[in-house]
């Protein structure tokens, strides 16, 4: 047994990090639900402050009449999501970040347990052992590093808005999900392959 699991130990471990992960990231979501707010909100108002742009201020100039001409203020015109500074924590951005947060959680959990189980099947399966240990990884570190995407995507909302926040972790999105869909498709592969050979006469 210790010698069919080993060349997937890499995902167990993996795995199992995805788990305490998630355990402990819904514990701080629970225990720390106010800290998160104050940073949303923070991190709102200082996006907000962002969108305008004070020029330095100007020495009185004296014009030919010698009357003193009173000191600009330049403001850069832009559109702001939200026009006000402060949030409610009924406010549809606050809830939507506090949503994608817990969705980081959500997700840590539902892709550890995959990659788990999926480590278990490799080690079954008739594939070389490195196919294995690769597949497994692949798995692993995706589904690590995916549920990131939505914590940061959380913490990004009440400052950059819905939409840009989304296209904000696309990077993220990239460098994880592919790993665990080739994981997966490794897996199919030999699965299905072992099924077709056993099915023979």
């Amino acid at each position: 047994m210790q010698e069919t699991v080993r060349p997937v130990v890499i995902g167990f471990i993996l795995g199992v990090l995805c788990l305490i992960f998630g355990i402990f990231w819904a514990i701080y979501l629970v225990a720390g639900h106010e800290s998160i707010h104050k940073t949303l909100m923070e991190s709102a108002r200082a996006a907000l402050e962002s969108k305008f742009v004070v020029s330095p201020s100007l020495e009185d100039a004296q014009d030919h009449s010698g009357h003193g001409m009173p000191k600009v203020i330049v403001k850069k015109e832009v559109k702001v999501e939200r026009p006000h500074e402060y949030m409610s924590h009924d406010d549809p951005l606050v809830e939507a970040a506090h949503e994608r947060l817990t969705r980081g959680h959500i997700h840590e959990m539902g892709l550890g347990i995959l990659t788990i189980a999926v480590s278990f099947v490799l080690a079954f399966l008739t594939a070389p052992d490195m196919v294995k240990t690769f597949a497994s990884a692949c798995i692993g570190i995706g589904s690590l590093v995916y549920p990131l995407a939505w914590i940061v995507m959380g913490y990004r909302t009440t400052a950059m808005g819905l939409d840009a926040s989304a296209q904000s972790i696309l990077p993220i999105v990239a460098l994880s999900v592919p790993p665990v869909l080739l994981g997966l498709f490794i897996t199919m592969f030999y699965l299905i392959k072992g099924g077709l050979k056993r099915g023979r006469p």
